[in-house]
């Protein structure tokens, strides 16, 4: 029951801090999200019996709702455990949208999916990810911070960004506990150490 509880806690914490406006659509569209089977396009979100509203509202909920990242990413900081050692994969990712010609800053991606083209390239948008590894031998990583990387960044110096605010948040605890970096060869230069 306590750990019922506590799910109860930060789900309420993430609805009356992280979503700023439209809370109420955007909360229900995340539930939708978590609850449905794989869907193949966006109005099936809105067929989901989580989603409690008209299907307009999953728009609006898109194109209204807006989010407080820092304040998330800082809470969700403070749910790492204290004590142990600590490991933090950094990593790229893409989202490629081929279909999206109007979608502002989209760049040349590499995507693992089939691109329709026989290319691994893709048009899209890369991200950086920041996750937690909490156990080993195992790929669950739940993420911290994701910041799509802008045209004008590499990959890089968003992450670097984020494990500075990762060091900012984590100051304390990083007098007591080991705090594990771990990335692939892209981050093994002087930019990033």
């Amino acid at each position: 029951m306590q750990q019922f509880n506590k799910l109860i806690e930060f789900r309420q914490a993430v609805y009356d801090h992280a979503l700023t406006r439209a809370r109420d659509a955007q909360f229900e569209l995340v539930d939708a999200l978590l609850l449905s089977a794989p869907i193949h396009t966006f109005p099936e979100l809105s067929l989901c019996p989580a989603f409690r509203r008209q299907w307009p509202s999953a728009y609006a909920a898109i194109e209204d709702g807006r989010q407080d990242r820092a304040w998330l990413e800082r809470y969700l900081v403070q749910h790492l455990p204290t004590h142990g050692l600590l490991v933090f994969p950094l990593d790229g990712t893409s989202w490629p949208h081929t279909a999206a010609r109007t979608m502002p800053d989209r760049q040349y991606v590499h995507s693992a999916s089939d691109t329709g083209l026989g290319s691994p390239v893709a048009v899209g948008h890369p991200y950086s990810v920041l996750a937690w590894a909490p156990e080993r031998n195992t790929s669950w990583a739940p993420a911290l911070s994701i910041r799509r990387v802008p045209s004008q960044k590499t990959d890089v110096e968003v992450g670097v960004d984020q494990v500075k605010q990762l060091c900012r948040d984590r100051q304390a605890e990083m007098q007591q506990v080991l705090h594990l970096i771990v990335a692939d060869g892209k981050y093994g230069n002087h930019h990033f150490l």
